[in-house]
């Protein structure tokens, strides 16, 4: 293929996200988390449990990477698409470059997105396979074909669905084979794979000498042509379950089947249309199965219909047909965008049409009859217009600022003082799926989040209502008096109706506002490995170790001797966490034997002046801080966290820090707050490490129910680390100073260690008694000498205090030949 060398950047990008993923194949709970962290920004994000023996439902413990593809290679909204991927990509590589539109790469519907089974129908070595074949597929098509048949031995059926996956991870050596490709290659006399590994691979080697494209270019061109193809009307019957609401409601169409249907799966349906014995035993259900998983395609139109007698909107189909299962029916279903909702008249004359399933690209008349009944012409359903509103709700508790992501506001027809609109006319023009600008009013006054219309006006008991589910919380709000200095928005209605509840935006206005969004980060403020490893000793695959069980937890412990730099690295790795070196969402603390749970979180402002009044404590602002931002994480370090008492500085928040609970489902009212004040949660991108003095043995966190709810992480002296020698040397200091340094500290803390009468590990000395100071040094011995005698010493007294030959032999074998004389002698 000559056009094999060719670069393509997304291409590109996915491999390398791909090879980024294989160190995880014994951490694959740590990709569970990435995403869980993504569906915790506001987007959406495929099924990250399952149900285990007693159905309840708990997070998936295992996890492949055509999985993690799946995440972002779903038939969702195309920006959703690339805001996972380049969060995604954001988490591995602060650096990389982001693709910057969506890749022609095959997507799945979002009902099925795993390539293994659920916990109940998993097989032995299922999970294991994929990773097999996931590494293999970095390596050679030689060695994927290999794995892939690991992988057909259990489950044949699967054959399409991993080809369209090794071309997630290696677009440039693999292909899916799928029918649009099939077809285009027939041009050059290709047909097949069959489906099995061996074909597949010879399959891919007569593309190679036959076609001079790329495998990426293949895939566009046989999709284009796809694409140009006449797309079907279809008009299909909603069922009873899943019922009309939930079908408009969350995105999809749906078909019953019956329960003899049911001898395959989707990924088993034949490569041809019924056979005639089995058309004439059931027809119809047969029949429709076929049509809706095999016939119907993307880009399809389909009008839906209540009953007989009303015609409930039309969409256009976004992915495959796949089968589910529920506990008292199963139906095949496909996700749609809805382009009209509402209710009209079914035309009297076609009533008699019952069929739940009804191909019309046959019947143009009567297409054109329900696109004159909806009062819509064609060409508006396939070159929509979105829909972009302004929408501004109070600054109390009914408005935007106290909504979740992922939850619903409702939008009465009211103005800004609440009284009832004379004119709700542009309330009845909102549909499913138009984009919101959410605008909070006075005193915030600014642009706060995005949201999407999932109910267009529908009658409460409270009266007339527009659902909008809130999407996303913007990094930084936009203020209005900002929006009124753009220039491309002088002019706007924004600007003009300003205490209009609600107002159309056109998709410039929308580009200019949306300029606003983006906080600008500094490529020199980006913190990732590089810049750890050239700030820490640590090994970075240690130090990411640390950070994915800090994610998993979301509370770590530091623990180690005086002197390994707890405190330095609990800062660098809160950076880490954070992918930027940025102190304002971090806060620092030191607990000491009279802090408080009123100190800490909420207590009353102590003074005659004033009464009544609270004082809110470092946590208490922080977690406050944190749920108003929840695209973005905050760390909270606690210094010396055991010298309080951690039981009583968190107080009835104890139960709350656990990762489980990390919700508002399991907020409460504190002790302090007001009335009416909203209960108090800790928010899941709020993260605490804190850290404890191993040479404290009589400090150490006693409540088990606390420590269960921290991971720990050990740290050693760095004496036998290369990177501490060489950072000497570095500095400039002799070689034969720093061997003596090091050799002399380890012997003396292996000495240390097995003293476990008086001593231990816990009293090691840590390396940075022995950090040069950032001005340098002048003269290196002088600079020893005097740690040794005014530091080192002084410790060691404190360790042998009946010992005195045995310290000066101890300091004797720290210094220099030269100096060892004078050092033996004990301060007067």
């Amino acid at each position: 293929m000559r056009g094999s060398s060719q670069t393509v950047p997304w291409a590109d990008a996915y491999r390398r996200l791909a090879e980024q993923l294989i160190p995880f194949s014994t951490r694959q709970g740590d990709l569970v988390e990435i995403l869980r962290e993504l569906e915790l920004l506001g987007l959406p994000m495929i099924p990250l449990t399952e149900t285990d023996s007693t159905d309840r439902r708990r997070p998936l413990k295992v996890f492949d990477p055509f999985t993690f593809f799946s995440s972002f290679n779903r038939n969702i909204m195309p920006e959703k698409r690339l805001r996972i991927f380049s969060e995604i990509s954001k988490r591995f590589d602060p650096r990389a470059s982001v693709i910057d539109r969506l890749p022609p790469v095959p997507s799945f519907n979002d009902i099925r997105p795993w390539f293994f089974n659920s916990s109940g129908d998993r097989l032995f070595n299922e999970v294991h396979n994929l990773w097999e074949l996931a590494i293999s597929s970095q390596t050679g098509v030689a060695e994927a074909a290999a794995a892939l048949d690991k992988c057909l031995s259990l489950d044949a059926s699967a054959f399409e669905r991993l080809s369209i996956g090794l071309f997630w991870l290696n677009p440039k050596l693999f292909l899916p084979a799928n029918q649009p490709v099939k077809r285009y290659l027939e041009q050059f006399g290709i047909t097949g794979p069959d489906r099995d590994a061996r074909s597949y691979r010879e399959w891919l080697q007569l593309i190679s000498r036959r076609v001079d494209e790329s495998l990426p270019q293949i895939f566009t061109r046989a999709h284009q042509e796809e694409s140009r193809q006449e797309n079907d009307t279809w008009l299909i019957t909603f069922g009873r379950k899943p019922d009309e609401q939930r079908c408009l409601t969350e995105g999809f169409i749906s078909l019953e089947i019956a329960e003899q249907l049911l001898i395959r799966d989707m990924n088993r349906i034949p490569d041809e249309a019924p056979s005639p014995s089995v058309a004439q035993e059931r027809p119809t259900a047969h029949q429709n199965a076929w049509d809706f998983l095999m016939v119907m395609r993307e880009g399809d139109l389909v009008f839906a219909r209540h009953g007989t007698g009303r015609l409930s909107g039309v969409a256009r189909v976004e992915g495959p047909g796949v089968l589910v299962k529920d506990a008292d029916t199963s139906y095949l279903m496909r996700s749609v965008t809805w382009l009209k909702c509402g209710g009209w008249r079914f035309p009297e004359h076609l009533t008699a049409t019952i069929a739940p399933l009804v191909r019309l690209t046959r019947y143009p008349q009567l297409v054109s009859e329900l696109l004159d009944v909806m009062k819509v012409s064609r060409s508006e359903l396939e070159n929509p217009e979105r829909r972009i509103w302004w929408v501004q709700t109070r600054s109390d508790q009914t408005g935007f600022g106290h909504v979740d992501v992922g939850s619903e506001l409702l939008l009465p027809t009211v103005d800004i003082n609440n009284q009832p609109l004379s004119n709700p006319g542009p309330f009845l023009d909102m549909t499913q799926g138009d984009l919101v600008l959410g605008y909070t009013g006075s005193p915030v006054n600014a642009i706060v989040c995005l949201g999407q219309v999932t109910t267009p006006l529908t009658q409460t008991p409270a009266g007339p209502v527009v659902r909008i589910r809130k999407t996303r919380t913007l990094e930084r709000p936009i203020a209005f008096s900002e929006v009124k200095k753009h220039p491309g928005l002088t002019h706007s209605d924004i600007i003009r109706n300003v205490d209009y509840p609600l107002i159309r935006v056109t998709e410039s206005e929308y580009r200019d506002i949306q300029s606003m969004f983006v906080v600008p980060v500094h490529r020199t403020d980006a913190y990732g490995d590089q810049e750890f490893s050239d700030d820490c000793f640590l090994d970075i695959q240690r130090a990411r170790d640390i950070i994915a069980c800090w994610r998993l937890r979301k509370n770590l412990i530091l623990q180690g001797p005086s002197g390994v730099g707890k405190t330095f690295l609990a800062r660098r790795l809160a950076w880490f966490l954070l992918c930027e070196r940025n102190d304002a969402r971090i806060r620092v603390v030191q607990f000491h034997p009279s802090y408080s749970f009123l100190d800490f979180v909420l207590g009353p402002q102590e003074g005659p002046g004033h009464p009544g009044r609270r004082n809110s404590g470092p946590f208490f602002e922080l977690c406050r801080q944190a749920q108003q931002d929840s695209a973005r994480n905050y760390v909270l370090i606690v210094e010396e966290i055991n010298r309080g008492s951690p039981e009583q500085v968190f107080g009835e928040l104890i139960q709350l820090i656990d990762a489980e609970k990390r919700h508002q489902d399991c907020s409460i009212s504190l002790s302090f707050q007001r009335r009416g004040d909203p209960e108090f949660y800790i928010p899941p991108n709020l993260y605490i490490l804190g850290t404890i003095n191993a040479a404290e043995p009589g400090r150490g966190i006693s409540d088990f129910s606390f420590r269960r709810m921290f991971s720990f992480a050990q740290l050693e002296p760095a004496f036998d680390s290369q990177r501490f020698r060489q950072h000497l040397l570095d500095q400039k200091a002799p070689l034969p100073l720093v061997q003596q340094i090091c050799d002399g500290l380890i012997s003396l803390n292996s000495r240390i260690s097995a003293d476990t009468e008086h001593l231990g590990p816990g009293y090691r000395i840590g390396h940075g008694y022995f950090m040069p100071p950032p001005d340098g040094v002048s003269d290196w011995h002088a600079w020893h000498r005097e740690i040794i005698t005014m530091q080192i010493r002084p410790l060691l007294e404190c360790y042998w205090p009946h010992e005195p030959e045995r310290i000066s032999r101890e300091i004797a074998q720290l210094m220099p030949a030269s100096q060892a004389a004078s050092a033996r002698q004990p301060r007067s």
